[in-house]
């Protein structure tokens, strides 16, 4: 069930953006699995773990969505947050 969904434009090769995207989610000491075309990721929050998966819908944009968070945490945060992720 998805709880929250949105798009995003990378700003770069997509491979490029993704391979960031898993060092920069890694860092914070998350996971993240799948390929350019699509995958999931997971990562702690103060509140709990949130989790989500992508999936390119054309050349650069992806549509993300949330599957899972915390109830405390608003899901504004957390798109704010995956697009640092991706696009920084």
């Amino acid at each position: 069930m998805a709880l929250h969904r949105f798009v995003i434009l990378l700003n770069k090769e997509p491979e490029i953006a993704l391979k960031d995207a898993e060092n920069e989610i890694r860092k914070a000491g998350g996971t993240i699995n799948g390929n350019s075309k699509e995958g999931a990721f997971s990562g702690p929050t103060p509140l709990g773990h949130v989790r989500g998966s992508y999936k390119q819908i054309h050349d650069y944009e992806y549509e993300i969505i949330i599957t899972d968070k915390p109830f405390l945490l608003p899901v504004s945060t957390i798109e704010s947050e995956v697009r640092r992720f991706f696009i920084h």
